[in-house]
């Protein structure tokens, strides 16, 4: 894990050190944003996710600081039902992200970015139970944790404040909790832990809308 994020880190370091080098003109304003999308699971504990997400960004500098709120159906469904596992179901994740980023230019109606950063996700479990009729319970309690995203961007602009808003982000987090089965009719239990991955790979589309006045540095003319 360490590794995948050192690498994230370097390359969006990279792309943002060589898209200010060359001097792109940037679509620095400030915007709000309303997408929905689906996302793939990296680690294998999410068969699928649902999701909608709505954002602010502002400027600040060369960049763009956002502040991001997403929620996602998730359906787990564990490749083993090891010790440390989620039970199958579909619980769901509530993300806040605090993000960086700089949006640039890539023709007169397009424009890119590169983003990351980092946030906090609160989870609620809902767990299937195929064994309710045999008289079992099964609850699990699950602890928020800490996210780390990384993502591209693009924007089509239909009108000087209107764009459709393209995004993929790589989703950085595990979760702990834990789970208890009981049964109903004794009064007996299992009990245990959750540590697992979720990381996930987020694909959204929807509407951003901008306002304010572009911060672009024009050179003067000798």
């Amino acid at each position: 894990m360490n590794r995948i994020v050192k690498l994230l880190v370097i390359t969006f370091l990279s792309f943002f050190i060589a898209d200010l080098a060359a001097g792109t003109d940037m679509l620095n304003r400030k915007s709000l944003s309303l997408t929905g999308g689906f996302g793939l699971s990296i680690d294998g504990e999410i068969s699928s996710a649902l999701s909608m997400r709505a954002g602010a960004t502002f400027p600040l500098g060369p960049f763009s600081i956002g502040l991001t709120a997403q929620i996602e159906s998730l359906n787990t469904s564990p490749d083993d039902y090891g010790l440390y596992s989620m039970s199958k179901g579909s619980p769901t994740a509530t993300t806040f992200l605090l993000r960086l980023s700089n949006e640039m230019y890539l023709s007169k109606d397009i424009t890119y970015y590169l983003a990351y950063g980092a946030g906090y996700s609160i989870y609620s479990s809902n767990p299937d139970n195929p064994y309710e009729q045999f008289g079992y319970s099964i609850e699990e309690d699950l602890d928020g944790s800490v996210a780390f995203v990384g993502g591209v961007g693009a924007n089509i602009l239909v009108s000087s404040d209107l764009a459709l808003n393209i995004e993929i982000n790589y989703i950085l987090t595990s979760i702990e909790g834990s789970w208890i089965v009981t049964d109903t009719r004794s009064s007996s239990l299992m009990d245990g832990i959750i540590d697992t991955n979720l990381n996930r790979l987020s694909m959204n589309i929807g509407l951003r809308l901008y306002w304010g006045e572009t911060h672009v540095e024009e050179e003067d003319d000798e």
